[in-house]
């Protein structure tokens, strides 16, 4: 083929790989967007330390159960801070057949559901007559998760309570 000029012939061999290579390029370009806003969004969780916990996971079963098969009732509150400072208390009531649980011991991990990779880990002290409280910084309403271990004089326990916020400073 010859130019339009008269001239010699050009070759449009290069313009395919220029193509597939300008192809390529722009799918590397948005796979990098994608996982950057994909990691970079704190709505999105994965379970810390999984895979410790899945090998765990039969050597913890006897304490993945709920106290209330040995009649032991649990009561779980969210307070916000009076101060209205975007702190909050994590109230812990137990009982048995009216009778409150002194000397246990409670550690508890409290995340809110849009919020899951913010979790919190709290020590529950005893305030006296089956109470416990621990600080933590609750800063959103709405449905949050307790992850608690009891320690009784007993056994061990592992549950999970769901329990709802309201009345956090705007």
């Amino acid at each position: 083929m010859t130019d339009a000029c008269g001239g010699t012939p050009r070759p449009r061999g290069w313009i395919w790989p220029v193509v597939v290579i300008g192809l390529l390029g722009l799918n590397v370009l948005v796979v990098t967007v994608t996982v950057i806003v994909a990691g970079s969004d704190p709505s999105v969780a994965v379970e810390p330390d999984y895979y410790r916990k899945a090998l765990a996971w039969d050597a913890g079963r006897a304490e993945r159960r709920d106290p209330g098969e040995d009649g032991i009732d649990v009561s779980i509150q969210l307070l916000p801070d009076p101060d209205r400072l975007n702190a909050g208390q994590v109230v812990v009531s137990l009982s048995r057949e009216g009778t409150p649980i002194e000397h246990a011991r409670i550690e508890a991990e409290v995340f809110h559901y849009a919020r899951s990779g913010e979790r919190q880990a709290v020590r529950l002290v005893e305030q006296g007559a089956g109470v416990y409280t621990g600080r933590a910084s609750l800063r959103r309403e709405g449905n949050w998760e307790v992850r608690l271990r009891l320690l009784t004089e007993e056994r061990v326990y592992r549950f999970t309570r769901q329990a709802e916020l309201s009345g956090v400073a705007p």
